[in-house]
């Protein structure tokens, strides 16, 4: 076995099983070579995995849900494509300004690894991106100007940190209601 000749008991484990009815909830990898419609049942069971896992699928994609990397070997059939699990962070969200008074809501839509939102006064949430649980995205409306923000999630907290006025500034979230 290619693990124990190099080494790697102690960090791989290598399992042969029916994937629909194996716990498989502590995976740091997972990889695939299972056809589209296998691939789309199973994607539920994968977007529950902790955030940050990664999913390798040989040749087949997992519908709607664009890969975070797509490798194709020039003059081959191989294909590969690379999802990172995101963390969910869909729901309202209150951020105040951490050593600071600011503070705004956002209501925040998510789509795999994508989001968006916004809040009151015209505020917007947009180009959010997540990859496991490290997020970025640009607020429009509370500054005066687009702030780049990025940070991490952890279940209902969140923290990002921006430039502004030459200085960091860091926002910390917390979610009052999931969607």
């Amino acid at each position: 076995c290619y693990v124990r000749s190099e080494g790697l008991e102690d960090r791989v484990e290598i399992r042969q099983a029916d994937i629909f009815e194996t716990d498989f909830s502590d995976a740091t990898v997972l990889t695939l070579y299972l056809l589209s419609d296998l691939n789309m049942k199973l994607r539920p069971t994968i977007l529950a995995l902790r955030p940050g896992t990664r999913v390798v699928s040989n040749s087949f994609k997992m519908g709607e849900w664009e890969p975070d990397q797509d490798i194709e070997v020039e003059n081959s059939y191989a294909h590969a494509y690379l999802w990172i699990v995101p963390a969910r962070i869909g729901g309202v969200w209150s951020f105040r300004e951490q050593g600071g008074d600011q503070t705004f809501e956002v209501t925040l839509e998510q789509d795999f690894q994508k989001f968006s939102g916004a809040g009151a006064g015209g505020l917007a949430v947009s180009e959010g991106r997540l990859r496991g649980a490290d997020l970025e995205f640009t607020v429009i409306g509370l500054a005066g100007q687009p702030l780049a923000l990025a940070g991490r999630v952890e279940g209902d907290q969140m923290q990002v940190t921006t430039r502004r006025d030459g200085r960091t500034v860091t926002y910390v979230g917390t979610r009052t209601k999931r969607s």
